[in-house]
């Protein structure tokens, strides 16, 4: 009730929710066709799964298989099961139609209900104590694996939901130490989101320094497989950016690269 008075006073005060024509946002609310439909069904499908959460449902699958069913009867489990189907129908309607919405980030009501669900069946029900240590086990191994999960390049990755992402800040500093040792004025570098906002707002060092976007007018471009940029620009950069210096820390890089 309190979601829709503040939606429709927002509507009335301000002509919009949620996005409006004006927003930087807007191309991520694109509306899609019956193709784009069924591909972000697809995309839904492989974020429910993403960076080891296939684990959790091999577990449910094992559980369902070995109580037969039998754990609908109970009234928690049936509860735990119908907030776990609403939460994933009511987001996944507001999520499909749209060219860009399917973040991992906006999942996590589904995440968190469905992992409730799988454990409330895990330790209420009677199971084999070496089969209930073995199905935990590699549930947490799934999970910690899974922020080893990095795709190959042109493959988007949600960075801000994993792990794997956090060798990119030291990376990061020692690539534009590299800039400040060989004195290359930052106006002739140019890079991507994350990495077209001041350096302050990341390292909360005072520099107000930062690059601008890629748009193939500078002299050098800092690239890094944490940017989820299009293929026209990674083919771009590769062809026309050689590599003159990189810094690798495990499964992340930074390529600084100059204009031929």
């Amino acid at each position: 009730i309190l979601f829709i008075s503040f939606s429709a006073y927002h509507l009335m005060q301000k002509g919009w929710i949620g996005f409006h024509d004006n927003s930087p946002w807007a191309e991520l609310f694109e509306r899609v066709g019956f193709k784009g439909l069924i591909f972000n069904i697809g995309i839904l499908g492989w974020r429910l799964i993403d960076f080891g959460r296939i684990g959790i449902w091999i577990v449910f699958i094992i559980l369902m298989i070995r109580q037969r069913g039998r754990v609908f009867k109970d009234a928690d489990t049936r509860l735990l099961f119908l907030i776990f189907i609403i939460l994933l129908l009511i987001l996944s309607v507001n999520m499909l139609w749209a060219r860009n919405l399917l973040a991992h980030r906006y999942l996590l009501p589904v995440y968190i209900s469905f992992s409730l669900l799988c454990a409330h069946i895990l330790f209420t029900y009677k199971i084999n104590e070496k089969l209930k240590i073995m199905l935990i086990s590699f549930w947490l191994m799934a999970l910690m694996t899974g922020n080893l999960w990095v795709y190959p390049e042109k493959t988007a990755q949600g960075w801000d939901s994993t792990l794997a992402h956090l060798p990119y800040y030291k990376i990061r500093k020692q690539a534009i130490d590299y800039l400040d040792r060989q004195e290359i004025d930052f106006n002739e570098v140019q890079s991507f989101f994350p990495n077209n906002s001041k350096i302050d707002y990341v390292d909360l060092n005072g520099d107000n320094r930062q690059f601008a976007d890629f748009d193939n007018s500078g002299k050098y471009v800092i690239y890094s497989n944490v940017f989820n940029i299009s293929d026209e620009d990674y083919d771009l950069i590769r062809k026309s950016y050689p590599v003159i210096k990189q810094f690798k820390r495990g499964l992340l890089y930074i390529y600084i690269c100059k204009r031929k």
